[in-house]
């Protein structure tokens, strides 16, 4: 059984209310997800350890929206994005509440007794969320490693233009980078790119990981431009390496102009045969990507 698409609406929009970034967003979708199969599916085994008197908490399935705004404030604190709980708490508010038919919407002034009654439930389940989690609040996302292959693609494909042509591309390289981040923020409200997320949890970790969504996502992009990957689909699989420091900063809300500018990025050589950036014949990632690819294409459509 999925989670239902209010949920998921819920904490995208909330965190946009918040002027969340997109990688914040994305960990509340997954720390969501992790809890809401922590109720479907209980471990057999658990390394949660819990009091006596609080064990009576994980026996029923607390509310999905305080869950959903618990993630949200924990995804902000883990991301070094931090939002006050009285923040959080009015935003959640205010987006269930603009919906009703008598428009009577707002914020909930500081004073009033239920701002105090929501925070003190918000940081309870915040305490249960990490318990479910098994205090485990890792997580690790496509985001980084899109302008880390976006930048390298640019370099890769213009190594042989001139000025001409490189300033007469941009325009397209552009939506190819708008594109590449649409992707990636769509595909963590799929429902199976989430549980691909914790399946490293299980012997199945290794097949599934962070970089074939990236590669599936730009992969995509190109695709929806017509352009040619400069690489066959098991080269283009392999490509990535880990995404250097001065790229992880690296944000696309430019739409690739500080990508284009020249950071620190990866050589144009980048795309060579090389044991340093490659993982060469490895079937897994590519089923992977061959996965990530369906699934995505599918909600883009």
């Amino acid at each position: 059984m999925d989670i239902p698409r209010s949920t998921l609406e819920f904490i995208v929009c909330t965190c946009h209310i918040l002027d969340l970034p997109h990688e914040t967003v994305a960990a509340a979708l997954v720390y969501y997800y992790r809890h809401d199969q922590f109720y479907r599916c209980p471990p057999l085994t658990t390394s949660i350890d819990v009091h006596a008197q609080h064990r009576s908490r994980f026996e029923k399935k607390p509310d999905d929206t305080l869950a959903a705004t618990a993630a949200i404030l924990l995804a902000s604190k883990h991301m070094e994005t931090p939002r006050k709980v009285r923040d959080v708490v009015n935003a959640g508010y205010w987006y269930l509440q603009k919906n009703r038919e008598d428009r009577n919407y707002g914020y909930i002034h500081v004073h009033d007794e239920r701002l105090t009654l929501l925070k003190d439930s918000l940081v309870t389940m915040e305490k249960i969320l990490l318990r479910t989690l098994a205090f485990d609040t890792s997580v690790d996302l496509a985001h980084p490693y899109i302008p880390l292959l976006t930048h390298a693609l640019w370099l890769h494909l213009t190594s042989t233009m001139t000025e001409t042509d490189c300033k007469a591309f941009s325009p397209q390289f552009k939506a190819l980078c708008e594109l590449s981040w649409i992707a990636v923020n769509e595909a963590y409200l799929i429902p199976s790119v989430l549980a691909a997320t914790t399946s490293r949890r299980n012997e199945q970790g290794a097949k599934f990981d962070p970089v074939p969504i990236a590669v599936a996502c730009v992969y995509i992009a190109m695709r929806s431009l017509e352009l040619e990957p400069p690489l066959s689909f098991e080269q283009w699989c392999a490509a990535p390496g880990d995404p250097p420091p001065t790229i992880m900063g690296v944000r696309l809300q430019s739409a690739g102009a500080s990508i284009i500018s020249g950071r620190s990025a990866p050589s144009p050589s980048y795309f060579a045969t090389s044991p340093n950036r490659h993982v060469p014949n490895d079937p897994r990632r590519v089923e992977a990507v061959r996965f990530f690819i369906d699934v995505i294409s599918k909600v883009l459509k």
